[in-house]
């Protein structure tokens, strides 16, 4: 490497001096090519972006750059134990993130809703749903009805489900030993997701149920989450909220599973088709919101059989999970599995999406993103209080 910091002039470049060029040139990075500036008389480093640009820099601003950063060597780490407070610091950003982006979206899951429990005929498509739901049933106010009930029940739901995920990812890791672990991170991660889910799906049912009560029929509890929680306990008992569980968990399990197959092949995929985007920062962050929302769209097609099962087994009183194959079955439409399956491609994208950068916003803001959580082996650590103490020579 001693050659970056060397100045060369034209009458320098000799054949010897090109061929230990050309064996140095093969531990770039291949976005990253060498080049002579006649104005400096010297070689200069050309960095190729996304978009085909060249970006020409120096050798002292190589060292300093995020590039340099990014491939030299990095010292031995590990991350460090976690306590109870970085749990509750990362369920407490899952909260926020699912509560916000699941309340943002509430105007696309009514509309689903109101297409899955409606009668027969009742809406033509996603776009005449949306339409009689503005003009004749109820204008926006409509839109977010059951607005409470999916930011309190996607909060609680978001603390499980990001919290235990970080946790059971762990555990499930130890299980599998330190080699098991490098080999196949994805099933890991992966069934410490569906463990969390399965956790956060039965703390969410009540509140999703009593939501779609309230969607599906409109004199529902005026529109309260308290009042609904009480109609419904009344109507139905307490066990009543989880009347739909099991085509919940269908739904959420599904579509846990899909979402980490989906974005692990399109993310490699998409690297591969733009190899350059590995280099870059934004183009790399692209990467992963352009596979999320991929992600998130076939995750809820693979999800909505249990997603439209669990609307019918909570649509009105006395709903049930038997009630609503039977009904399936006799009615022979078979297609109306993919009632509402309009806005929820769309609710998926966005919502992958927003997760993925709210998620790691709060993490950055609450001292727990990955950096936070890795410690790093310092040979120098002492060198200063073993000078300071040593005797004068």
């Amino acid at each position: 490497g001693g050659w970056v910091g060397k100045t060369l002039s034209r009458s320098d470049q000799s054949e010897d001096v090109k061929e230990i060029d050309e064996r140095i040139l093969r531990l770039l990075p291949p976005t990253v090519k060498v080049a002579y500036d006649s104005d400096q008389g010297r070689f200069s480093f050309v960095k190729t972006t996304l978009l085909g640009n060249n970006v020409t820099f120096g050798p002292e601003e190589a060292f300093s750059s995020s590039l340099a950063r990014a491939y030299r060597p990095r010292p031995p780490e590990r991350e460090q134990t976690l306590d109870l407070g970085v749990y509750w610091r990362l369920a407490a950003s899952g909260a926020i993130c699912a509560s916000v982006a699941h309340g943002a979206l509430v105007p696309l899951d009514m509309v689903k809703i109101r297409m899955q429990t409606a009668p027969q005929g009742t809406y033509s498509s996603f776009g005449d749903a949306t339409m009689k739901v503005l003009t004749k049933e109820g204008g926006l106010d409509a839109l977010f009805r059951g607005l409470q009930a999916e930011v309190l029940g996607y909060g609680l739901y978001g603390a499980v489900s990001f919290g235990g995920t970080e946790f059971f990812k762990r555990w499930f890791a130890q299980l599998a030993g330190a080699k098991a672990t490098l080999l196949y991170p994805i099933p890991i991660v992966v069934a410490g997701s569906v463990t969390a889910a399965i956790f956060a799906t039965i703390v969410a049912c009540p509140f999703m149920a009593v939501k779609t009560r309230m969607i599906s029929d409109e004199d529902f509890a005026g529109g309260s989450l308290a009042a609904g929680m009480t109609r419904y306990v009344e109507e139905e008992g307490a066990l009543g909220f989880f009347n739909g569980l099991a085509p919940l968990l269908l739904k959420d399990l599904t579509f846990v599973m899909c979402k980490f197959a989906v974005f692990d092949i399109s993310k490699q995929s998409l690297f591969a088709a733009f190899p350059l985007a590995r280099d870059d920062l934004s183009s790399a962050l692209l990467v992963s919101l352009v596979a999320g929302s991929f992600a998130g769209m076939m995750s809820s097609f693979t999800s909505q059989p249990g997603d439209y099962f669990f609307s019918k087994s909570s649509e009105k009183a006395g709903s049930t999970l038997s009630g609503a194959l039977s009904s399936y079955m006799e009615a022979g439409r078979y297609g109306d599995v993919m009632k509402g399956l309009q806005p929820r491609l769309i609710f998926g994208a966005a919502l992958i999406a927003l997760q993925f950068v709210i998620y790691d916003y709060c993490r950055v803001q609450f001292h727990v993103s990955p950096d936070d959580l890795k410690q790093f082996f310092d040979v120098m650590a002492d060198v200063s209080s073993t000078a300071t103490s040593a005797p004068a020579v």
